[in-house]
């Protein structure tokens, strides 16, 4: 993988004919299918208006069928990604001079190539409703804002890229993390928006630990940056 080893992202051999080459190109499918189920959704209280009431719920049950069969499929080929970010924290982790274990963000081959190959650092995990509600419900597993740990490893690996001239990182963040991280050390620099990934509702609201930031306390201030250490700068 690009990630470990500076070998060229484009994987040879079926795999990438049935998987997402890029964590950018999953969640631009996940959207997608969250439309598809806004939609069915909608449909159940605006056709009943215009239309029968059993069209409309016919309607939003094959809209719903769709939704979940995009899922699973979107699932399926995500499992690479995934595979393969869970392989490269295992191996920055086992770089660092002390045992750990990363639990607040996730890598992945990027796709912001103005400076060369790019990673992509995504602090919010992809759950189902049910999952995030169940963690918010249970308490104690937010990983927003980072633990030392998990921020010390990250800073450890950008400070590695940096020193190499290897990949470029950037990330999405809300203001009050952007603002958090600089304080803590990092130089954050704002780049295109078609690059940011914007976490859903209720991601953002079980990393955080808080259910009202899931309705009236999303951020409205999501923006990608690159993510330099910013002593290394000077």
């Amino acid at each position: 993988m690009g990630i470990l080893n500076g070998a060229d992202k484009t994987l040879k051999g079926t795999y990438k004919a049935g998987q997402y080459k890029t964590y950018h190109a999953y969640r631009r499918a996940e959207k997608r299918a969250n439309w598809i189920a806004g939609i069915a959704v909608l449909s159940l209280f605006v056709l009943p208006l215009v239309l029968f009431q059993v069209f409309a719920i016919d309607v939003a049950i094959i809209l719903m069928t769709i939704y979940m069969l995009y899922i699973v499929n979107i699932s399926y080929r995500s499992g690479q990604i995934k595979a393969d970010s869970k392989a490269a924290l295992n191996q920055i982790a086992a770089n660092y001079r002390k045992k750990v274990k990363i639990k607040g963000w996730n890598i992945y081959d990027g796709v912001y190539d103005e400076d060369g190959e790019s990673i992509e650092i995504s602090f919010f995990k992809e759950r189902s409703f049910i999952n995030n509600v169940y963690r918010l419900i249970r308490g104690n597993s937010y990983t927003v804002p980072l633990e030392q740990d998990d921020f010390d490893v990250l800073k450890f690996f950008v400070e590695q890229q940096q020193k190499s001239n290897a990949f470029v990182v950037y990330t999405t963040m809300p203001l009050a993390v952007k603002n958090d991280f600089e304080k803590r050390g990092f130089e954050l620099t704002e780049i295109n928006n078609r690059y940011r990934n914007k976490p859903g509702r209720w991601d953002y609201a079980a990393a955080t630990g808080f259910l009202v930031n899931a309705l009236w306390h999303y951020p409205k201030t999501f923006k990608a940056y690159t993510l330099k250490v910013a002593d290394l700068q000077k």
